[in-house]
């Protein structure tokens, strides 16, 4: 089949599934829209309640019953006919702006549920387009999404002794049968699972709203949404007290029902189940679980059954992870992540105010540790890594780099050094920017890591999936091609290693927390300032050669001096003059010239 310009997307009402397509058709593209009506029955439509088909067909339906001479007209009439679709605007969507051409209707809407497609309307173009835009609605009311169902494991109920006796219990030999680390970890995971689900007790729940919160009171805070909404966005006096006013009485009914609800809960001394929930609920809020409960990941494998079975689990995670190790292979379930948005500010519609939490297979985590720690062993034995870098360094932190660096720049300026220039550069994206073949080639060649470990470090690299879950819902899974693992333990030490030459191409000194760099230099001369640039070009280089890209816009120049009216020093990357500042935010911290 030949390809053809639409896109599809599924959505849900009450009454049913609703299929929503967008199609463009090229001018003199005659098999475009034939081509069309296979996609369709493809798509098998009739299994949805509704579907909506719009687009530009490049097709003046104003002609038609009144061209028979017009054949593509015609087949996509018929076809379109023939599965039930209609097409629903009947005036002009693209208007004649001069005497040689007529308005036609070649923006079209087809729906096979016409009542329910309703308030249809031809408006204005869209900026400097001379198509019409086309507005619609469609009556229903949207279904809302099932709490999604959990299973929580009761680890405070637990027989220690009966889960650790069963783990015991159990013939692991057969898990090595096929020699593949993978079939060994799925045959481990499915053995230890039916053992934790026959002896931990769990129970399948729901989100629950809190007892005194009515229908009454969920449809004002949806009112109370929309009215700051409105307010927001006119910014007037009328919509902002409209929207007090509601804000003020869902306050006040909320406390007015809690009230009422706990009183209620006292006046019935027979409801005891009632009562001790909702002590029970309250102690939970304010108390921690006596075990450490991180979130899993894809394996749905815990910290705490981690931890209960610990002792009858260590001579077999001993051999798997050996067998891992030896054999240079990373099972794939460990190379698989869950990713969590965590709104962080603003609008919750948009992308960017979330943060994505990685969640990875804790059992992968507890080998990246030791792997972690005799990397680092290795590397401070031969001292290949660079003693100013802060991040992610054992007995270093933000403030160790903070102080180290202003202490230096102090002194410098107590000395009599009469500028320091401070560049603070600024990469985009650059854990998710790292080559493995580069990373790979950097462990081999400059650290010395070799035999069955360094195949194991590539592994660990490569073949990543990851996949977004929210409230319940997972998207389908989508390849990482780059970058180290976020929410692993290796990665950060990885992505030093990674950057940890950068110091050696450079005359300056840089400071580094992770991907947080700047580098200073005294100015005395014309000389220094050349040095300086020429560091910053030397930068720029090493970056392209390194796959990290760094944005000149949010790079910056602050010059330190005592003077009353210091020199305003001009540096470029890759062309593009830096800004000069009168202060700098070094990891959250923002200090000037007055401050020293």
């Amino acid at each position: 089949m030949a390809d053809i310009e639409c896109v599809w997307a599924e959505f849900s009402l009450k009454d049913g599934k609703w299929l929503c397509g967008i199609y463009y058709r090229p001018p003199g593209d005659a098999n475009s829209a034939i081509h069309l009506e296979e996609v369709l029955l493809n798509l098998n439509i009739q299994q949805f309640k509704g579907v909506v088909l719009m687009g530009d067909f490049n097709i003046n339906w104003l002609e038609a019953g009144c061209n028979p001479a017009n054949q593509l007209l015609t087949k996509v009439s018929e076809w379109t006919s023939s599965l039930g679709l209609r097409q629903m605007i009947e005036e002009p969507t693209r208007i004649a702006t001069s005497l040689d051409r007529n308005s036609t209707l070649i923006d079209l809407l087809f729906t096979n549920c016409d009542q329910q497609v309703c308030e249809i309307r031809v408006m204005e173009p869209f900026s400097t387009s001379d198509h019409c835009m086309i507005s619609f609605r469609i009556r229903g009311e949207p279904r809302v999404m099932a709490l999604p169902i959990r299973t929580k494991y009761l680890y405070n109920k637990t027989d220690i002794e009966l889960l650790n006796n069963s783990v015991r219990r159990i013939t692991w030999d057969s898990i090595y049968d096929d020699k593949s680390v993978n079939k060994t970890w799925e045959k481990f995971q499915s053995l230890f699972m039916d053992c934790i689900n026959a002896t931990i007790p769990n129970r399948r729940q729901k989100k629950k709203t809190k007892p005194w919160i009515s229908p009454d009171i969920k449809r004002l805070v949806t009112l109370k949404r929309r009215l700051f909404k409105r307010a927001k966005s006119s910014g007037t006096v009328e919509h902002w007290n409209s929207y007090k006013k509601i804000r003020n009485k869902v306050k006040y009914d909320i406390g007015r029902c809690k009230s009422q609800f706990l009183n209620d809960l006292m006046s019935k001394p027979h409801n005891t189940k009632q009562f001790w929930s909702y002590v029970k609920s309250k102690r939970q809020s304010v108390q921690c679980s006596i075990f450490e409960v991180n979130a899993p990941g894809p394996d749905c494998l815990t910290s705490s059954m981690l931890k209960l079975c610990a002792a009858s689990l260590s001579p077999l995670l001993t051999d798997i992870y050996n067998y891992s190790l030896s054999s240079g292979e990373v099972p794939s379930a460990w190379k698989d992540a869950n990713i969590a948005p965590i709104h962080k500010k603003g609008k919750k519609g948009e992308l960017k105010n979330y943060r994505p939490v990685a969640l990875t297979s804790l059992f992968c985590k507890v080998l990246e540790s030791i792997v972690a720690d005799e990397l680092r062993i290795h590397l401070n034995e031969f001292g290949l890594l660079y003693d100013a870098q802060h991040g992610f360094t054992p007995g270093k932190s933000c403030s160790s780099l903070l102080a180290e660096a202003t202490t230096s720049w102090t002194t410098l300026l107590d000395k009599g050094f009469p500028r320091i220039d401070i560049v603070a550069l600024d990469y985009s994206r650059a854990f998710d920017s790292i080559s493995h073949s580069t990373m790979i080639s950097k462990l081999k060649r400059t650290y010395g890591i070799g035999g069955s470990m360094l195949p194991w470090l590539e592994s660990f690299l490569t073949g990543r999936k990851q996949q977004v879950v929210f409230n319940g819902k997972m998207s389908g899974k989508s390849c990482v091609r780059s970058g180290v693992p976020q929410g692993s333990v290796l990665g950060p030490l990885l992505f030093n290693i990674y950057v940890n030459d950068l110091h050696m191409h450079l005359h300056a000194k840089p400071y580094q927390y992770a991907d947080d760099t700047c580098i200073a230099k005294c100015i005395m001369t014309e000389e220094d300032s050349l040095s300086l640039q020429q560091d910053i070009d030397t930068i720029s280089w090493w970056s392209a050669l390194n796959s990290l890209s760094l944005n000149p816009n949010k790079c910056q120049v602050l010059s330190l001096s005592r003077k009353r009216d210091p020199v305003v020093p001009s540096y470029n990357l890759n062309g593009h003059e830096l800004m000069n500042v009168n202060d700098i935010t070094l990891l959250g911290v923002a200090f000037g010239c007055s401050d020293f």
